[in-house]
Protein backbone atom coordinates (compact mmCIF):
# COMPACT_ATOMS: atom_id res chain seq x y z
CA UNK A 1 0.00 0.00 0.00
CA UNK A 2 1.24 3.45 -0.94
CA UNK A 3 1.30 5.47 2.06
CA UNK A 4 -0.79 8.94 1.59
CA UNK A 5 1.15 11.89 3.35
CA UNK A 6 -0.88 15.35 4.11
CA UNK A 7 1.43 18.30 3.11
CA UNK A 8 0.93 21.65 4.22
CA UNK A 9 4.53 23.30 2.32
CA UNK A 10 3.34 24.95 -0.73
CA UNK A 11 3.51 23.62 -4.41
CA UNK A 12 6.53 25.82 -4.55
CA UNK A 13 8.23 24.58 -1.60
CA UNK A 14 7.35 20.70 -1.32
CA UNK A 15 10.14 18.46 -1.47
CA UNK A 16 9.04 15.77 -4.54
CA UNK A 17 10.09 14.36 -7.29
CA UNK A 18 6.71 15.89 -8.78
CA UNK A 19 3.99 17.88 -8.58
CA UNK A 20 0.10 17.95 -10.10
CA UNK A 21 -1.22 20.86 -10.28
CA UNK A 22 -5.29 22.30 -12.05
CA UNK A 23 -6.27 24.42 -14.69
CA UNK A 24 -10.05 25.19 -15.28
CA UNK A 25 -11.25 26.35 -18.69
CA UNK A 26 -11.54 30.24 -19.01
CA UNK A 27 -10.89 30.52 -15.69
CA UNK A 28 -7.70 32.50 -14.07
CA UNK A 29 -4.94 30.55 -12.67
CA UNK A 30 -5.76 29.95 -8.60
CA UNK A 31 -3.96 28.74 -5.86
CA UNK A 32 -1.46 26.72 -6.02
CA UNK A 33 -1.38 26.73 -9.92
CA UNK A 34 -1.32 30.81 -9.19
CA UNK A 35 1.35 30.17 -7.05
CA UNK A 36 3.95 27.96 -9.54
CA UNK A 37 2.68 30.39 -12.22
CA UNK A 38 4.04 33.30 -9.99
CA UNK A 39 7.54 31.41 -8.86
CA UNK A 40 8.51 30.30 -12.54
CA UNK A 41 7.84 33.95 -13.67
CA UNK A 42 3.96 33.35 -15.44
CA UNK A 43 5.66 30.24 -17.49
CA UNK A 44 2.06 28.28 -17.06
CA UNK A 45 0.23 31.06 -18.29
CA UNK A 46 2.70 31.74 -21.00
CA UNK A 47 2.00 28.40 -22.41
CA UNK A 48 -1.71 28.18 -21.63
CA UNK A 49 -1.59 31.43 -24.31
CA UNK A 50 0.51 29.86 -26.69
CA UNK A 51 -1.73 27.07 -26.78
CA UNK A 52 0.72 24.29 -25.00
CA UNK A 53 -0.90 24.11 -21.95
CA UNK A 54 -4.95 22.98 -22.69
CA UNK A 55 -7.39 23.19 -20.17
CA UNK A 56 -9.39 20.61 -22.13
CA UNK A 57 -11.24 18.57 -19.43
CA UNK A 58 -8.11 15.22 -18.86
CA UNK A 59 -5.42 16.75 -21.15
CA UNK A 60 -2.05 16.37 -19.53
CA UNK A 61 1.22 18.45 -20.35
CA UNK A 62 4.33 17.84 -18.22
CA UNK A 63 6.83 20.25 -17.56
CA UNK A 64 10.29 19.39 -16.82
CA UNK A 65 12.56 21.27 -14.26
CA UNK A 66 10.74 24.53 -14.18
CA UNK A 67 12.95 27.26 -12.45
CA UNK A 68 11.65 28.62 -9.25
CA UNK A 69 10.48 25.29 -7.78
CA UNK A 70 11.80 22.59 -5.90
CA UNK A 71 9.95 19.94 -7.83
CA UNK A 72 11.39 18.23 -10.74
CA UNK A 73 8.41 18.33 -12.51
CA UNK A 74 5.20 19.33 -13.45
CA UNK A 75 2.47 17.94 -14.43
CA UNK A 76 -0.95 19.98 -15.27
CA UNK A 77 -4.21 18.29 -15.68
CA UNK A 78 -6.99 20.01 -17.39
CA UNK A 79 -10.05 19.74 -15.50
CA UNK A 80 -12.57 21.54 -18.45
CA UNK A 81 -15.09 23.66 -17.48
CA UNK A 82 -15.68 24.02 -13.39
CA UNK A 83 -19.35 22.13 -12.75
CA UNK A 84 -19.09 21.87 -8.67
CA UNK A 85 -17.90 18.87 -7.17
CA UNK A 86 -17.58 16.50 -9.69
CA UNK A 87 -16.53 13.04 -8.26
CA UNK A 88 -15.75 11.33 -11.75
CA UNK A 89 -13.64 14.18 -12.49
CA UNK A 90 -12.19 14.49 -9.39
CA UNK A 91 -10.98 10.66 -9.55
CA UNK A 92 -10.31 10.65 -13.69
CA UNK A 93 -7.91 13.78 -13.54
CA UNK A 94 -5.99 12.40 -10.84
CA UNK A 95 -6.12 8.84 -12.02
CA UNK A 96 -4.59 10.19 -15.44
CA UNK A 97 -1.94 12.37 -14.06
CA UNK A 98 -0.63 9.48 -11.29
CA UNK A 99 -0.64 7.04 -14.54
CA UNK A 100 1.33 9.27 -16.69
CA UNK A 101 3.29 9.66 -13.72
CA UNK A 102 4.19 6.48 -12.72
CA UNK A 103 5.85 5.26 -16.51
CA UNK A 104 9.23 5.68 -14.48
CA UNK A 105 9.77 4.82 -10.34
CA UNK A 106 8.81 8.24 -8.39
CA UNK A 107 10.17 8.27 -4.78
CA UNK A 108 7.05 10.81 -4.02
CA UNK A 109 4.63 12.65 -5.63
CA UNK A 110 2.58 15.32 -4.73
CA UNK A 111 -0.89 16.67 -5.43
CA UNK A 112 -2.36 20.20 -5.50
CA UNK A 113 -5.56 19.48 -7.18
CA UNK A 114 -9.03 21.55 -6.34
CA UNK A 115 -11.36 19.64 -7.61
CA UNK A 116 -14.05 17.60 -6.20
CA UNK A 117 -14.28 15.49 -3.30
CA UNK A 118 -11.01 14.97 -2.87
CA UNK A 119 -11.33 11.27 -1.15
CA UNK A 120 -12.07 10.44 -4.71
CA UNK A 121 -9.07 12.23 -6.20
CA UNK A 122 -7.19 10.27 -3.72
CA UNK A 123 -8.44 7.61 -4.49
CA UNK A 124 -7.65 8.05 -8.55
CA UNK A 125 -3.91 8.84 -7.68
CA UNK A 126 -3.53 5.52 -5.36
CA UNK A 127 -5.69 3.49 -8.72
CA UNK A 128 -4.05 5.32 -11.19
CA UNK A 129 -0.29 4.22 -10.69
CA UNK A 130 -1.34 0.99 -10.17
CA UNK A 131 -3.75 -0.01 -12.53
CA UNK A 132 -3.31 -3.28 -14.08
CA UNK A 133 -0.40 -3.98 -13.38
CA UNK A 134 -1.39 -5.20 -10.01
CA UNK A 135 -1.64 -9.08 -11.21
CA UNK A 136 1.09 -8.57 -14.28
CA UNK A 137 4.69 -10.25 -13.52
CA UNK A 138 6.55 -7.40 -15.27
CA UNK A 139 5.21 -3.51 -14.16
CA UNK A 140 4.52 -1.31 -16.69
CA UNK A 141 3.72 0.77 -14.27
CA UNK A 142 5.91 2.20 -11.23
CA UNK A 143 4.08 3.13 -7.54
CA UNK A 144 5.03 5.77 -5.84
CA UNK A 145 7.09 5.37 -2.44
CA UNK A 146 5.08 8.23 -1.00
CA UNK A 147 2.00 10.13 -2.47
CA UNK A 148 1.62 13.82 -1.20
CA UNK A 149 -1.63 15.56 -0.91
CA UNK A 150 -2.45 18.95 0.12
CA UNK A 151 -5.41 20.26 1.82
CA UNK A 152 -6.47 16.85 3.61
CA UNK A 153 -6.17 15.76 7.17
CA UNK A 154 -6.09 12.25 8.10
CA UNK A 155 -9.73 10.79 8.06
CA UNK A 156 -9.58 12.64 4.53
CA UNK A 157 -6.53 10.67 3.78
CA UNK A 158 -7.62 7.36 5.25
CA UNK A 159 -10.91 7.61 3.25
CA UNK A 160 -9.24 7.91 0.18
CA UNK A 161 -7.45 4.96 0.72
CA UNK A 162 -10.10 2.78 1.69
CA UNK A 163 -11.84 3.58 -1.16
CA UNK A 164 -8.62 2.79 -4.10
CA UNK A 165 -8.39 -0.76 -1.82
CA UNK A 166 -12.32 -1.28 -2.64
CA UNK A 167 -12.00 -0.03 -6.31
Amino acid sequence: MIPVIATTNSATNVEADAIVLGVEQDRPLRGSTAAVDAATNGLISRLIAQGEISAKRLSLTSLLAPAGIKAAQVVIVGLGQPSGDDGALAYKSAAAAAKLLAAKPRKSVAFFLDVGPKSLAIAGALNGCVGQDLYRAEKNRHTFANLLWAGGDDALLSSGQILADGI
